[in-house]
């Protein structure tokens, strides 16, 4: 195996975090990479290497535009449920995902709370989650998963408003 890894001011990941994601700059890198992945690819075919050669693209994450406060679609748990008195552990990276440890005995209730609260969220039980999306099984998830539709976040307080519970 030999990787190729995209590191330094020029890689996608630092370009993207400068920049944005949909800029002019980081479609230039991505187009770049694109070269050399078609170089690659025709190396690989020229040298008669197709069929004895496995190629493996990956990525360790994604990138998305982020809104300014005024255009941010937030779904604020707190409008549902009590995530302090309902929650021992919340997992929320203010974005589309979140995982909810609930309180003892809480679990039920943090789930029908929040299952047909918003039409832009859907609430898995941990043994609900699709299969397609292989992590059901593994030992870091939650009981319950969180899952927004693109363009919306999750969020247990607004980021743009100055009212953060008391304890």
């Amino acid at each position: 195996m030999s990787p190729i890894y995209f590191k330094g001011s020029e890689a996608p990941d630092n370009v993207g975090h400068t920049f944005g994601p949909k800029t002019p700059e980081r479609i230039k890198i991505i187009e770049q990479i694109d070269r050399i992945i078609g170089y690659l690819r025709e190396a690989i075919h020229k040298n008669g290497l197709t069929d004895h050669l496995n190629v493996i693209l990956s990525s360790d994450h994604g990138m998305t535009t982020v809104k300014m406060a005024s255009e941010v679609n937030e779904i604020k748990l707190r409008n549902y449920m009590s995530l302090f008195n309902l929650a021992r552990f919340d997992l929320l990276d203010y974005g589309g995902f979140g995982m909810i440890t609930p309180r003892e005995g809480k679990g039920q209730e943090v789930y029908d709370s929040l299952k047909n609260a918003h039409p832009n969220l859907t609430v898995y039980k941990q043994e609900e989650i699709p299969e397609h999306f292989h992590i059901r099984k593994h030992e870091r998830i939650q009981p319950i998963v969180l899952l927004a539709d693109l363009g919306f976040n999750i969020n247990s307080v607004s980021l743009f408003e100055n009212k953060y519970p008391s304890f």
